[in-house]
């Protein structure tokens, strides 16, 4: 029951569970910078299905200590849903896009500051 209770109180408060990475994949990012996975790609804009990438929507906030493995992003499009999981403990330093932003195949998104 107390499991119960904390995992519904955390997830009230935004502070869903994650499962942290194996230690094997946690990796520092060049440059701290996080981008968007490759997997985002679109067509291109000569084609008649082109549409904008998907919106980047950010699950933490600028000074938030993060745990490799917690998701900080979500992509949100009519094709696809995506959460970005952080590769390392580290503090997010700034947004590199905004709330809402639509975004393009390994556009960086936020930088990481080193704990």
């Amino acid at each position: 029951m107390k499991n119960f209770l904390l995992k519904l109180l955390n997830g009230a408060l935004g502070q869903g569970e994650y499962e942290e990475l194996d230690p094997e994949n946690v990796h520092w990012p060049d440059g701290g910078i996080v981008r968007a996975p490759q997997l985002l790609d679109m067509p291109s804009p000569s084609s008649k299905d082109y549409h904008c990438g998907p919106e980047c929507h950010f699950l933490v906030k600028v000074g938030d200590l993060v745990k490799a493995g917690q998701a900080v992003a979500q992509f949100d499009s009519p094709t696809i849903g995506y959460e970005l999981v952080a590769p390392c403990n580290a503090f997010v330093a700034e947004f590199l896009v905004d709330q809402g932003q639509p975004v393009d195949p390994d556009q960086a998104i936020l930088r990481l500051e080193k704990i």
